[in-house]
């Protein structure tokens, strides 16, 4: 269940709603998804975190990929949102799977 982005998110806005700090929650989450053995991982909480404006905190690790099909075959994303007294909290999950072959690997074969 730590390599599904779906149910981390939810486990992840879960402890949020039950009280936990958004920053110890985000890096617990964050690390693991890691001890997990993901290639890498990001987790964003956004919404009214602390005080009265809207913010978005990012916990990152490991390799991320932003764009390209790199992204959209290795990448899995999940989100949940958490219901709190200040209001809705999103969070969202993505994991990098462990199995990703990336373009940009290099592989250097020894002479014969």
């Amino acid at each position: 269940p730590a390599l599904n982005a779906q149910i981390m998110a939810e486990k992840l806005a879960n402890a949020l709603e039950r009280g936990w700090h958004f920053r110890r929650a985000g890096h617990s989450t964050v690390r693991r998804i890691m001890e997990a053995g993901a290639k890498g991982c990001l987790v964003v909480i956004a919404g009214k975190l602390t005080g009265q404006r809207h913010r978005r905190e990012k916990f990152k690790s490991g390799h991320i990929k932003y764009c390209g099909e790199p992204r959209n075959l290795w990448m899995d994303r999940g989100f949940a949102a958490a219901k709190l007294k200040p209001g809705i909290i999103g969070v969202t999950v993505e994991i990098m799977d462990p199995r990703a072959k990336l373009p940009d690997e290099i592989e250097i074969k020894q002479p014969s």
